[in-house]
Order: C-alpha cells, then structure tokens, then sequence
C-alpha cells in the first residue's frame, strides 16, 4: 500500500484499514483514497461516500487507462502465441 502522510495521528491508516477490512466506520477522504491509489475501487464499495462523484471519476479513468492498455497488450500476447512463445502477464 502507498505511504498515507497524515498529519493529525493515524486517523487516515485507520480509515483505510476499515476500508480495507469491510469494518464500519467513517470512511476514507477523497485525498486519502487517492493517495493511497484506491479511489477506483472505493467508487464500488463506497457508493454513498461524501465525495461519491470523483471517485466515480477516478473510477472512469482508471477503466478507460485499464482498456488503452489491454488495446496495446492484446496484439503483442496474440503474436507472442502465434510464435508459440509461452507468456505469464501479471500487474506489476
């Protein structure tokens, strides 16, 4: 997970360890989520969050850069098969 700088003690660890977890409590910031690069996926599990609608932004972006990239990847593997070159594709 991303290092989250907080000045006013642990609150934000805290809040992203519920999150994390599905324990209740007061959810994550907006900069909290973003700093921590999980606002896309808070924008599922967090549908009534107070900053909802940039998170369904972040969301968006992160699908759209998610298709760009498999445009790009998607003929590189196919020939890679074709070449009968085994490959393993993982996130880094």
């Amino acid at each position: 997970m991303a290092d989250v700088t907080v000045a006013a003690g642990d609150s934000a660890r805290e809040a992203l360890k519920r999150f994390l977890t599905g324990e209740p409590g007061q959810p994550p910031s907006l900069e909290t989520l973003r700093r921590a690069t999980l606002s896309p996926l808070a924008h599922v599990r967090l549908p009534d969050h107070p900053d909802a609608e940039a998170l369904r932004s972040d969301h968006a972006l992160q699908s759209a850069r998610h298709l760009m990239l498999r445009a790009q990847l998607s003929p590189l593997l196919a020939e890679l098969d074709r070449q009968d070159v085994r490959t393993l594709v993982f996130k880094g």
